[in-house]
């Protein structure tokens, strides 16, 4: 990966304080691509037809990004403004598949565009109002007329997703009761609209053709949000500080069927701090979720045979960390945090494939499964000011995960093997900073990362190593 870019601060008129940062990104895989056809010729028992042979597995495509954001600051009277916008534009770019070259892709590009804005508007000394915005748009490039993929020639079965725009808002009312708090009661809202583009049930040669159409998609168009909340924070004793948050969230539409309808949430961080023997800052954070959602149909022409993929999430993790600074030009941490993750839902089945269309499916179901998960990771390192100019830094992460189905029924029974989770992973990484100038800083990294998966036999190699430089 390369990455070349620049900032522009400037205050044109004195009107506003503005931020104007461009890069340009470069990745490269640097492996052969490796196709089908060369599995085959190492096994016999791999048999592709017709153009399989000549599809990429673990293809990653070279691409550029180029990208800008500019941000821009005022303030009016005692009201602060802040606005911005982002723009970039991730292109393939050098190597092709042979299905690509075939089929002529001349180009596949992802453009996203996104502008935002807020303000602080205070009322009186200890009444005010902050609100939001934001709207973003993406915009998905790859061609849908071609041998390699189109909507009428066999070649698409899901919905397409052509663009996505995104609409966030939100406004609160801020309180200070007292000296160190702060007290808000606030609104916000989310839409997003999604273009889809399904394939037709018909190909141009005439033939009825396997299609995956809105009333059987798992996803669906349009899905809005909204939450009311209350949130503070306050400081006692001079070195403790607490904050938290409650609210509640629901969608009178969902796009997916892990999307909550209704959920209830809430959490809360202290952190107090120690000055002798040692600077120390302690803190203890934590959260917490639980919703559901009932009004995901999948529809079927037969009666009776529509079913609704409900969905019920509980969440919770929680978590300590310890920062200290034995001296002027070393600081230390250590955290520690736990997740717990637990989901049921039922597991849908019909007498045919979905892209079979609603006139031939009848849903029913097979039984009720859940999911559970529960992840621990531990963190330590440290920064070490070694002159005026340079810094040394060296951290480690060790991560334990597991995931499964809970036994009990057929179902679960046998989609628990191949899903299940097990995962051991450290990490280890040191960097070394030296400012050349006031505005040129050199940055070398070194990165390794090991994983053992004790739920799979066949368990890829995944291990490596990274180096950075950064100027």
């Amino acid at each position: 990966m390369t990455t070349l870019g620049g900032r522009l601060v400037a205050e044109p008129l004195g009107l506003a304080t503005s931020v104007l940062d461009v890069s340009w990104q470069r990745f490269r895989e640097l492996e052969p691509t490796a196709l089908v056809g060369d599995v085959a010729a190492l096994d016999p028992a791999v048999r592709p037809s017709g153009d399989a042979g000549r599809r990429a597995l673990f293809f990653v495509p070279d691409t550029n990004r180029l990208s800008g954001a500019l941000r821009v600051s005022r303030r009016l009277g005692e009201a602060t403004l802040h606005g911005g916008a982002y723009a970039s534009r991730l292109s393939q770019t050098g190597t092709k598949t042979p299905l690509q070259r075939a089929a002529r892709l001349r180009g596949n590009d992802v453009t996203t565009f996104s502008a935002h804005a807020a303000a602080d508007v205070p009322i009186t000394d200890w009444l005010g109002v902050d609100a939001f915005g934001k709207a973003a748009f993406r915009n998905n490039g790859l061609p849908q007329g071609t041998a390699l993929f189109a909507d009428d020639n066999r070649t698409q079965l899901a919905p397409f997703l052509r663009q996505l725009r995104d609409l966030r808002g939100g406004a609160e009312l801020v309180a200070a009761p007292m000296p160190g708090a702060r007290v808000a009661a606030g609104w916000r809202v989310r839409d997003v609209d999604r273009d889809l583009e399904y394939p037709e049930l018909v190909a141009r040669d005439g033939i009825a053709q396997r299609a995956l159409r809105p009333e059987v998609s798992l996803v669906r168009g349009d899905a809005t949000q909204h939450a009311a909340y209350l949130r503070g924070h306050a400081r006692l004793l001079r070195r403790t500080r607490v904050s938290g948050e409650a609210g509640f969230e629901w969608s009178p539409a969902i796009g997916m069927p892990t999307d909550l309808e209704k959920s209830a949430y809430a959490e809360a961080r202290v952190s107090h701090g120690v000055r002798s023997p040692l600077p120390l800052t302690l803190s203890v954070f934590g959260h917490w979720r639980n919703g559901s959602s009932d009004g995901f149909e999948l529809a079927s022409s037969f009666a009776g045979r529509s079913k609704d993929k409900d969905y019920e999430r509980r969440a919770a993790d929680w978590g300590a960390s310890v920062t200290a600074v034995p001296s002027d030009a070393t600081t230390l941490y250590l955290t520690f945090t736990q997740q717990w993750d637990r989901r049921r839902f039922p597991h849908l089945r019909s007498n045919v494939p979905r892209p079979n269309g609603a006139a031939f499916l009848r849903f029913f179901v097979d039984s009720e499964l859940g999911w559970q998960s529960h992840v621990r990771v531990l963190a330590l390192g440290g920064t070490l000011r070694l002159t005026r100019a340079v810094d040394f830094s060296l951290g480690g992460w060790l991560t334990w995960a597991d995931g499964r189905f809970p036994r009990g029924g057929q179902s679960a029974d046998a989609l628990d093997p191949p899903n299940e989770i097990d995962l051991t992973y450290a990490s280890a990484e040191a960097a070394l900073g030296v400012q050349v100038r006031p505005d040129l800083r050199l940055g070398l990294a070194y990165r390794f990362d090991r994983y053992r998966d004790d739920a799979r036999l066949d368990e890829p190699d995944l291990d490596g190593h990274d180096h950075a430089v950064t100027l």
